[in-house]
């Protein structure tokens, strides 16, 4: 027996505080359903793994990291209709939701959520005032084409911002306009949790044929593809490499190859390189059946016997370059939300099977 992460004495119940109005409407005998509900919750003593130095050799405890306030709406529509021996009924479904970290329980304001993920110190963050999560790193403004580009970026002593930079490096923002480019640069780069999420589901049924269809998807999220860390892409690569600047307009998505990285191009975390959009749409389910005759099975002593094939996760509609944007968290931390490091993907799977009911 052993501990698997740090103790902490301090730790108290999480207490949660919510509000929820909503509407319900039937109409035309039911055959269509509404449902509205906007929430309003906040949890004061936040339950999360709070980071602790790596060196220390055990898991992060468990902590009261601050107070979380979420608050969004929720939506459905459904449609239901029998025609004969034709039943079918079609639902959507969409959630929206807002939080931020309305206070954080130490003396910073802060906690880097994650201390070293894939060597991009602080890249995601919990901070008062700001959403939880969100990705902490530097802005971008395209790359730069040419070296009359660099030399007037500058200053407003007239001095370069970036006096390492060659073409084909990427033009970093002096967000807080101090006239220099560094850590102090470090801005809300976007949220790992998605804005809207959303499903769709279709169910038929055409006397002993039955057949359904479900979507899901989500929205207004950003993914950290730690695939191009520097480290991991000395080894291999990643195809984006392919789109790489490599002359006077061929890029201005992605910065040139180079080993020294004298710009951090590549060492710092920044929009251009490291994130992507998380958004897609899945057809997470399919399913045809069968249901034989009940004439045909009662004579062997079975009352229902349907047969059917179906497939999850068939098809993925989406601009994220990783290997799947469905993506969970690590260790189960919401604070790492929205780190793909190379995750498994979703499994598509395809079923064949018989329902028996004696």
């Amino acid at each position: 027996m052993g501990l698997t992460a740090a103790p902490n004495p301090d730790l108290r119940w999480e207490s949660a505080v919510s509000s929820n109005l909503g509407v319900d409407l039937g109409l035309l005998d039911d055959r269509i359903l509404f449902n509205a509900e906007y929430y309003k919750k906040r949890s004061d003593g936040f339950l999360a793994a709070e980071p602790i130095p790596d060196y220390v050799g055990i898991g992060y405890p468990t902590s009261n990291l601050g107070i979380i306030d979420n608050q969004g709406i929720e939506l459905m529509l459904q449609y239901r209709k029998k025609t004969g021996d034709f039943h079918y009924d079609i639902s959507a479904n969409a959630a929206y939701n807002h939080n931020r970290a309305v206070d954080v329980e130490n003396e910073n304001g802060y906690i880097n959520s994650i201390n070293n993920p894939g060597g991009y110190i602080g890249a995601v963050r919990m901070e008062t005032g700001m959403p939880f999560p969100f990705f902490y790193g530097f802005q971008t403004d395209g790359i730069f084409q040419t070296q009359e580009e660099i030399d007037a970026h500058v200053n407003a002593n007239g001095e370069p911002l970036q006096p390492k930079a060659q073409p084909g490096d990427i033009r970093f923002v002096d967000v807080n306009g101090d006239g220099s480019i560094d850590e102090d640069d470090r801005t809300d780069l976007g949220s790992a949790m998605p804005s809207w999420t959303f499903g769709a589901t279709f169910n038929a049924s055409y006397k002993n044929w039955d057949f359904s269809i479900f979507f899901q998807g989500q929205a207004g999220n950003k993914i950290a593809n730690l695939n191009r860390r520097r480290d991991v892409e000395l080894q291999n690569y990643n195809g984006r490499v392919m789109d790489r600047w490599h002359g006077p307009g061929t890029s201005n998505e992605y910065p040139r190859m180079t080993v020294t990285d004298p710009n951090n191009n590549y060492l710092w975390f920044n929009d251009m390189v490291h994130l992507e959009d998380g958004s897609y749409l899945r057809l997470k389910n399919l399913q045809v059946g069968y249901t034989i005759p009940m004439a045909i099975t009662e004579k062997v002593g079975i009352s229902r016997l349907r047969l059917y094939v179906s497939g999850q996760n068939l098809l993925t509609w989406t601009n994220y370059t990783g290997l799947d944007p469905e993506l969970g968290s690590v260790n189960a931390q919401t604070a790492t939300m929205g780190l793909d490091r190379g995750n498994y993907p979703q499994s598509r799977i395809y079923m064949m099977g018989v329902n028996i009911t004696f």
